[in-house]
């Protein structure tokens, strides 16, 4: 292990692998950009909706059993 401290970041050392790239940043949206509330196209989902869910596999693990049961026993 070195304790040698790493290179200075200069351009030379960010360049990396491909020379050819540049760090770019966005600046099409600016701070004074401001668009509509997230919280305005939430759409909440019924309370209800997926409790039959649990039941479902329930039945499908049972069937699963027995059919896995009657290829052993056969």
């Amino acid at each position: 292990m070195t304790t040698t401290p790493p290179a200075s970041d200069d351009a030379a050392s960010r360049e990396g692998l491909n020379p050819a790239l540049h760090r770019t940043t966005d600046e099409t949206y600016g701070k004074d950009f401001h668009g509509t509330d997230p919280m305005k196209s939430l759409s909440v989902q019924d309370t209800k909706e997926g409790d039959s869910w649990p039941a479902i596999w329930a039945i499908v693990t049972g069937i699963c059993i027995l059919v896995t049961l009657y290829l052993v026993v056969t």
